[in-house]
């Protein structure tokens, strides 16, 4: 026992000799640098500030390319994806900052560091972009009109038209697009395509909604199964409709038949084949129609109306819906103010917040009295329009202007129908040219 204490108190005494050799090494070599860094009021250490200049950052959130969005129930709708990445004329799209100067650093012992040189991004201006370069060495990439963004390898462009190679379904999604969409294909049922300029389908419409801020064309036609719906601010042409509701701005051009369909447009509708027929549904037109035949043999019910702005009937009609609603809400104040004033225990500051509620629904209603008498007045203005029948117009036809119904009771050929404000009736005359 005496033996290995011994042992062990040596062993110690070695390694302290060792120990202060070694630290009376380190200071000899550190203790200078150290002295030196010190006095100098600098840390014992810096690390090397490397170049981050030329970093590319885009200021646009660009399309995830997913192919699935998870709804709040938690199922999955294939319907909506998100795999286009839409701008306006205008948009600062993405930026490359400019170059940043580099700092060498050192360690602990004072050795160097040597910092790194920055590498710029590399990118470029494509079609419909616009590259600024500032004094600063920073580059702007800025749209040039609205499109996709899509960038090829380094070239950064704006397409302003979407093209879908095949037909609008699960593959591709609803389409939402700032610029002209088109559709080498169909337009599958139960989708929906948004465009901030013109639609373009090559095949046909099924019951789907389209909706453009310019034109909308359909070359093969629409079959909608009464659920397809195609709204444009300016004009519509399609090869045939069924089924379907046509809504524009302006004129609406049917190559062939229309067959129970509702269509409404502000400027004129034109059948323009021998085979363009109008048979069931209804028709409202601003400045009147042209077709071959309109109705059938079988008397199928079809009603056409012109000569006055319809889309101006549809702001009535909603304007007069929010009046019903304001009647309902000042009927139930009306109703809750009688209730309190019967109580015995009557809460004035609530019945004052009804009297208040009243005196805005009434505000309100007043507003909402003059915009109707207004849009009426608009309604109630002509627009010079006919009613031109080529082949035969059959019984079961109803044509409409101004509150005054003309009934079709006999098979008619080759006439023309308007509006005369003299005398406030519908006549009518013969087509010349047809038989």
């Amino acid at each position: 026992m005496k033996m290995f204490t011994a042992l062990r108190m040596r062993y110690y005494a070695v390694c302290a000799v060792f120990w202060n050799a070694v630290c009376k090494e380190i200071r000899f070599f550190c203790e200078p640098v150290f002295i030196r860094i010190v006095k100098s009021g600098l840390p014992l250490t810096m690390e090397a500030e490397h170049g981050e200049g030329g970093k590319l950052i885009f200021h646009i959130e660009r399309a995830s390319d997913s192919r699935v969005t998870i709804n709040q129930d938690g199922k999955a709708n294939y319907k909506k994806q998100d795999r286009i990445t839409s701008v306006q004329a205008g948009t600062l799209l993405a930026e490359i900052l400019p170059p940043a100067a580099t700092k060498d650093g050192w360690d602990v012992s004072g050795k160097e560091i040597t910092a790194g040189e920055s590498i710029p991004a590399s990118l470029e201006a494509g079609r419909n972009v616009k590259k600024e370069e500032a004094d600063d060495g920073s580059v702007k990439f800025i749209a040039e009109q609205s499109g996709e963004l899509i960038q090829n390898g380094n070239v950064l462009e704006v397409l302003n038209v979407h093209i879908i190679e095949g037909s609008v379904n699960l593959k591709t999604g609803n389409v939402k697009f700032s610029g002209s969409v088109l559709i080498k294909g169909s337009v599958l049922s139960g989708f929906t395509v948004i465009s901030g300029e013109s639609i373009i389908v090559q095949e046909t419409v099924q019951s789907s909604l389209l909706s453009a801020a310019a034109d909308i064309t359909v070359l093969q036609g629409i079959k909608g199964d009464d659920k397809a719906i195609l709204r444009a601010k300016k004009n519509i042409r399609v090869n045939f409709a069924e089924q379907a509701n046509l809504l524009c701005s302006g004129d609406i051009q049917i190559q062939n038949s229309s067959l129970r369909c509702k269509i409404k447009c502000n400027g004129r509708l034109t059948m323009e084949s021998d085979k363009g027929h109008i048979i069931g549904g209804s028709v409202r037109v601003r400045k009147g129609l042209e077709a071959r035949n309109i109705g059938s043999a079988m008397e199928i019910p079809t009603q056409i109306f012109f000569g006055q702005d319809y889309l101006v009937r549809d702001q009535i009609e909603l304007e007069e819906k929010a009046t019903e609603k304001l009647k309902n809400a000042i009927s139930r104040t009306d109703s809750d103010m009688k209730q309190l004033e019967r109580s015995m225990l009557a809460d004035k500051s609530g019945l004052e917040k009804l009297r208040k509620e009243k005196l805005h629904y009434l505000q309100v209603m007043e507003k909402s009295s003059l915009r109707l008498f207004n849009l009426r007045e608009r309604f109630e203005q002509h627009f010079p329009s006919e009613i031109k029948v080529k082949g035969t117009i059959f019984p079961g036809t109803v044509l409409e202007s101004h509150g005054r119904n003309h009934e079709i009771l006999n098979p008619q050929k080759a006439v023309v129908f308007f509006f005369n404000p003299k005398t406030g009736k519908i006549e009518e005359k013969p087509l010349k040219g047809e038989q």
